[in-house]
């Protein structure tokens, strides 16, 4: 099967193959052929962007420190190589800045969307996140795409002059895309088991992103659906019989 890969965003980098969120992982999604990325942030004591999912590295290390009681510099030093899927070979890989991941993405084209988590936005407040993020993500130009699943968040990041901005709905209903069509995303995420076989409705102002998507069969279901964009765990996979001239 033929994939668009202009469509497809990497997940968290190559996280069925590589550590997520991690400098490696990031560079092996690009190397596979990735044009679109996604990953999380979350903020240190010294409010200082990080890219990691989770508050601590329980589950992807062997700390149980709390990220939001350490400065940057004690983050910065944690392992992340998921020793539990991947025993030692990635134990060198530790959490990056988002400046450094900013700076590695200096040459990717693509679109490079960056969730605040709500963690940090209930830690720090949303206007601290924001103003955390934006002066690095205005680095990457209309390629950077503030999201999060708390609606505020991006309405204040949509004021406070993002570039782009996407909101990751918890639910697919009428309340849901109301709210959307006030808000006016750049883009709606949606979890694909959360859309089911609903038809989307036409005429919206958003690009379509449906996530945890597993296979190409999915993917490609999806784009005949009208889905813009799909995101994966699985990027080489995708992409290793599409086509690589991104159609």
């Amino acid at each position: 099967m033929t994939l668009d890969q202009e469509r497809v965003v990497a997940h968290r980098g190559w996280p069925s193959r590589y550590p997520e969120n991690t400098l490696a992982g990031f560079r092996a999604a690009i190397d596979a052929g990735a044009r679109n990325l996604e990953f999380d942030v979350q903020l240190t004591r010294d409010q200082v962007p990080m890219v990691i999912h989770d508050q601590t590295t329980r589950r992807t290390g062997t700390s149980e420190e709390d990220l939001f009681k350490l400065g940057a510099k004690e983050v910065r030093s944690l392992s992340v190589g998921e020793p539990r899927r991947f025993g030692d070979r990635f134990a060198d890989s530790t959490i990056p800045t988002l400046a450094e991941v900013i700076d590695m993405l200096d040459t990717f084209s693509g679109q490079v969307f960056v969730e605040i988590k709500r963690a940090s936005i209930l830690r720090f407040g949303k206007d601290r996140c924001v103003d955390a993020l934006l002066p690095l993500t205005r680095e990457l130009d209309t390629r950077g795409v503030i999201i999060s699943f708390d609606s505020e968040t991006v309405s204040m990041a949509q004021t406070k002059g993002a570039e782009q901005t996407g909101w990751v709905v918890s639910a697919f209903n009428e309340s849901t895309l109301s709210a959307a069509a006030d808000m006016r995303p750049d883009y709606l995420f949606v979890k694909r088991s959360r859309l089911d076989d609903r038809e989307l409705p036409p005429n919206v102002n958003w690009r379509w992103v449906v996530y945890d998507v597993t296979t190409q069969q999915q993917a490609q279901e999806l784009f005949d659906r009208g889905v813009d964009l799909v995101e994966t765990d699985f990027i080489g996979e995708f992409l290793a019989n599409s086509d690589n001239d991104g159609g």
